[in-house]
């Protein structure tokens, strides 16, 4: 076994300077603003107007982004960004503190943690607004209370992580990759826990605890929310969004096949870019050395491992990249286990020289090893990560809509999924005092027609809009009525003035109007925030 070294002051000590030196890192290479990603940009935004983003909805985290948005510092997206990189500092916390129980030597457990917390992946998510580094929280805290069960055989332990279990599913069901290691464990280390009455009423309760904040989704439904992504106005409703139905066809895409000669190999070769040939094989010295000496711990995170990775490699989206943050976790755990039995067999080889400089010398190497990898880690992914730059759609919008007359409507168009949520971010957040009509379109379909019909429904739900096309804001005077209204030639001139105000940025959506007979001007604009010149572009739609 390996011998405690963890004081309380050193505990106390290692945990300061992982805050410290993590988020000092961390800040300088945070976004500083609007942008890096359309769900990003999404995830900035969504809270402070409480909507409700893709399924799952994630209810937990719109509820906590308001909190953090709330704070009066930097912008928004600033205060967005921010929560990530505080949630992945309290998941660092967590794992130094699940090291120290495993008893892994000071420096060690310090410098791993330092490997796991600039790793590329996990590195990425703390420096954006986006949802996994609180799930990589709650799988932290997780492991960390049955580690704490494992090792006292506190029961509270377990209840406390049976507990957070049945939470984390208001934020993001992945978390019940852990249920099957669970079972798994208590079969293994204490089955009577499954005709204990306690141990199925807190799971109903911590079942309840996790289905509760999705209550939230039916009451901005019904409120009718600005954004509304996913709408749950019934049980039916609630049930597709919590399984992510949109995304189901996305699971168990490939066949037997592409899972064996592709998937599995590409799988190794990301685990390889992450972590590199020698780091993993100090993981695989990791978990044979706690098959011997932990083996519940042991079974408990190499089925967790197995569970998350099945998932991945049967799992065919762009951005599953993001999905392989809890392996990295596992692994890194592996990694503080693995140096420290380095260490210890070194010493022992050693200890016929116990009175000589040599045992310093030579164990303090494994130490001075793990220190160069996390020097490594952070020099080598510093400037891949880095977002403090990453700001040019955010100062070309800016220019876009500083040039807009506050008392004018004007329309915006977006190309993509991407443009389509830095576009709101904008609407909602930063210019809300604007009459601004936003429109995502359809490249399969003619243009003409899907912005007049864009327009009419505009006219029907947008009251702003209303107020500005017509006198009396539309009052009393049903939808169909007001759509005919504006088309008339009594409206003439509003409507030339609202379809003489359509701007997009995108180069592509230039190409695609151009094709189609629309003709655009490139705009060079001032953006007031920074004094900085930035190109948009505006189209000209035949009035007739």
């Amino acid at each position: 076994m390996l011998k405690p070294s963890f004081s309380w002051n050193r505990k106390k000590t290692g945990i300061a300077l992982i805050i410290l030196v993590s988020s000092l890192i961390y800040i300088s290479t945070i976004l500083p603003g609007m942008g890096y990603s359309g769900d990003a940009a999404k995830f900035q935004y969504v809270g402070k107007i409480l909507g409700i983003p893709h399924a799952p909805g994630y209810p937990l985290y719109v509820l906590l982004n308001r909190l953090f948005v709330s704070f009066p510092f930097k912008s928004v997206a600033f205060r967005a960004n921010f929560m990530s990189l505080f949630f992945g500092l309290i998941t660092l916390v967590f794992f130094y503190l699940i090291l120290n129980e495993l008893e892994i030597p000071f420096f060690l457990a310090f410098w791993t943690t330092l490997i796991f917390a600039f790793s590329f992946t996990f590195w990425t998510q703390n420096l954006v607004a986006e949802v996994y580094t609180l799930n990589s929280l709650f799988l932290a805290m997780i492991i960390y209370f049955v580690v704490k069960w494992l090792k006292t055989g506190n029961e509270s332990f377990f209840y406390g992580g049976l507990f957070l279990l049945g939470l984390s599913l208001a934020h993001h069901l992945t978390i019940i990759l852990l249920a099957p290691s669970l079972f798994f464990l208590i079969l293994y280390y204490k089955p009577s826990l499954f005709l204990n009455l306690k141990s199925w009423l807190v799971g109903f309760l911590s079942l309840l605890a996790g289905l509760i904040p999705y209550s939230y989704l039916f009451i901005r439904t019904r409120w009718q929310a600005p954004y509304v992504e996913a709408p749950v106005r019934n049980f039916n409703d609630l049930i597709k969004t919590i399984t992510a139905k949109r995304f189901q066809d996305k699971l168990f895409a490939f066949n037997w096949q592409e899972f064996l000669f592709e998937r599995l190999p590409w799988f190794f070769k990301q685990l390889v870019r992450e972590w590199n040939w020698p780091l993993l094989i100090i993981c695989l010295l990791g978990l044979a050395y706690m098959f011997r000496y932990r083996p519940r711990l042991a079974l408990f995170l190499l089925i967790s491992l197995c569970f998350q990775s099945l998932f991945i490699l049967n799992y065919n989206i762009p951005d599953i990249f993001v999905f392989f943050i809890p392996v990295h976790f596992i692994l890194a755990i592996y990694l503080a286990i693995g140096f420290s039995w380095l260490e210890m067999k070194l010493a022992q080889f050693f200890r016929r020289w116990a009175r000589s400089n040599k045992k310093i010398l030579v164990t303090g190497s494994i130490s001075v090893l793990c220190l160069s990898a996390a020097l490594w880690f952070l020099l080598s992914n510093f400037s891949k990560v880095k977002m403090t730059n990453v700001d040019n759609y955010d100062g070309r919008l800016n220019a876009l809509f500083d040039s807009l007359h506050p008392d004018r409507a004007a329309i915006v168009l977006s190309a993509n999924y991407h443009e389509t949520q830095f576009f709101n971010y904008k609407i909602f957040i930063d210019y809300p005092q604007l009459i601004v009509c936003h429109f995502s379109l359809n490249p399969e379909e003619d243009f003409l027609s899907q912005l007049r019909r864009k327009i009419n429904r505009a006219i029907r739900a947008n009251r702003r809009l209303k107020c500005f096309l017509f006198d009396d804001c539309g009052q009393d005077t049903l939808p169909e009525t007001l759509v005919k209204r504006f088309w008339s030639d009594t409206y003439k001139n509003k409507r030339e003035e609202l379809l003489g105000s359509i701007y997009f940025v995108s180069p592509s959506l230039r190409l695609w109007l151009a094709n189609q007979g629309i003709k655009t001007k490139k705009i060079v604009a001032l953006e007031k925030k920074r004094g900085r010149f930035f190109s948009f572009y505006q189209a000209f739609i035949p009035l007739e």
